[in-house]
């Protein structure tokens, strides 16, 4: 009877090499995203019409999320909100600002639900 020797599988390595590349162009996508000197939300934008996707696709919720996330003056934009809000909405004036303060709220709201 013959003795038969099994070769070892290549199959585990294959997969750990495609893990590795799918981290390594993960991060390198979003060190090019951070590092391009526009913003990002508008770069999400273009790609996403360039593509011909809906804007109200997951895909691109995804990345308008992620490029919120990237934008450091969204920080910024959020607090003028909230004290315009707070300053003008809840004051005294507030009936001559009623749509603005609609808008400022709901702009709040959304800034605040997408999360730092």
């Amino acid at each position: 009877m013959q003795r038969v020797t099994r070769q070892p599988s290549v199959l585990p390595w294959i997969v750990a090499f495609k893990a590795v590349k799918a981290t390594v162009l993960t991060a390198l996508g979003v060190m090019l995203l951070m590092a391009i000197p526009r913003d990002p939300v508008d770069f999400v934008v273009q790609i996403a019409m360039a593509v011909h996707l809906p804007l109200t696709s997951r895909l691109v919720d995804r990345g308008l999320t992620l490029a919120f996330r990237a934008t450091p003056r969204k920080e910024e934009a959020l607090a003028h909100l909230v004290s315009f809000v707070a300053r003008v909405c809840k004051g005294s004036k507030a009936a001559s600002y009623k749509s603005e303060c609609e808008v400022a709220q709901t702009l709040v709201l959304r800034l605040e639900r997408r999360g730092p």
